[in-house]
């Protein structure tokens, strides 16, 4: 039921921006899904949910570029971003429709920023986001990619590094 609601909504947004101008970008389906089924007191456990996932993303890929069973508005033109699943870090189970328009989203905070002490390097970060396996399926699929998310996380009892402060300004 939570399912064809949320396909059922994709098909309202795209039959209600249908002739919006260029303010309206395109589409991004998810942010940051999670299909595991628990979380323990020692972490995430279960797998990702693949199935679940290809089968929400496919149909409201279908939804925005045909409508729908009966629907008579359709957007082709907007990109649609498709994200992975675990907070748009695992990729290793998607499987897209076929479309031109498709842009993976995907989120990167650099691990080196969660401690204040160390000074933030230009050259480890642009390591750790190349390193990431959204380029494998964007090799994949011929899809280019968008991070939609980037930055340092910085917790809130930890004061930000002057390297931290300097790398924004």
């Amino acid at each position: 039921r939570t399912k064809t609601a949320w396909v059922d909504g994709w098909r309202g947004v795209s039959e209600a921006t249908l002739f919006a101008g260029p303010e309206l970008l395109g589409y991004e389906l998810l942010n940051e899904p999670v299909t595991r089924l628990c979380h323990t007191r020692y972490g995430w456990g279960g797998e990702d949910n693949w199935e679940i996932l290809n089968k929400w993303i496919n149909k409201a890929v279908a939804h925005i570029r045909r409508g729908g069973d009966q629907c008579r508005w359709w957007d082709n033109q907007r990109p649609i971003l498709v994200t992975g699943d675990f907070y748009s870090q695992h990729w290793d189970g998607l499987e897209l429709p076929d479309d031109d328009q498709l842009i993976l989203s995907a989120h990167h905070y650099a691990s080196a920023a969660l401690d204040p002490k160390v000074t933030w390097d230009a050259r480890a970060a642009t390591d750790e986001i190349t390193g990431l396996s959204v380029w494998e399926y964007a090799k994949l699929y011929n899809k280019p990619v968008l991070f939609t998310e980037f930055g340092a996380m910085h917790l809130p009892h930890m004061e930000p590094s002057e390297s931290q402060i300097q790398a924004v300004k």
